[in-house]
């Protein structure tokens, strides 16, 4: 069995994973349900989807990192206390309030609002959908992957945890180049924050809180406003 704690068996996996999430699994999707991409065939990269097939995605990827992980997975996921409770809610609503602080007073960050004109035209439709995917599927999915499965491995290499962070927020910016530039640049800066609390606290649970929270706002909005 691979052994993900090691740089490059974690990075081999992880970018397995994302082709079976992002590329496997919305071409199988298809080929049993057209009706659900309108009859078009998926893009093959980063394409936006319909919201039922990105929950999928996000499911089938969190159990596979739960698989490659083995019978010790909540421990290689950081999935404790850690330093606490306490420190945990803390680093997160301090790492989302950073955020927040950061759409306000900086209009380069303000990407926000434009991520949704990515988001196909069945969106509007499944609203309580979409806040299911982006306060609860989204966080447990890529926080397993990047701050959960390959971050830990890659600070154990010469880069350090630094390095480690600086490698999983530039993929997971790249992971969602289909948003407007702005979006991306929020999304680097907001994997340093999570990298952050991750190792200040010890423990996943406060990037996945924090995604949670800060993914909470726009989502709210949306199902209540819709993508206009």
């Amino acid at each position: 069995m691979i052994d993900v704690r090691r740089p490059w068996s974690a990075l081999v996996v992880a970018v397995g994973i994302v082709l079976v999430g992002s590329v496997v699994c919305p071409l199988i999707i298809f080929a049993l349900w057209p009706e659900g991409f309108g009859g078009q065939q998926p893009g093959l990269w980063n394409a936006p989807q319909p919201i039922g097939v990105v929950l999928v995605q996000q499911v089938l990827i969190s159990v596979l990192v739960v698989a490659a992980c083995g019978a010790q997975w909540r421990e290689r996921l950081a999935l404790s206390r850690g330093a606490g409770i306490d420190r945990i809610i803390s680093a997160a609503c301090f790492v989302a309030c950073i955020m927040w602080l950061l759409h306000a007073s900086a209009p380069w960050l303000r990407g926000s609002a434009q991520i949704w004109q990515a988001a196909p035209s069945t969106w509007p439709s499944a609203p309580w959908l979409v806040l299911l995917s982006m306060v609860v599927g989204a966080p447990f999915a890529e926080e397993f992957l990047l701050r959960g499965l390959l971050f830990p491995a890659l600070a154990r290499a010469p880069i350090g945890a630094a390095g480690a962070a600086g490698l999983t927020s530039a993929g997971w910016a790249a992971l969602h180049a289909s948003f407007p530039w702005p979006g991306i640049a929020t999304i680097f800066v907001f994997g340093l924050l999570l990298a952050f609390a991750r190792v200040r606290t010890g423990s996943l649970w406060s990037c996945i809180l924090a995604h949670a929270l800060f993914n909470a706002v726009p989502a709210l909005a949306f199902v209540l406003y819709g993508s206009g």
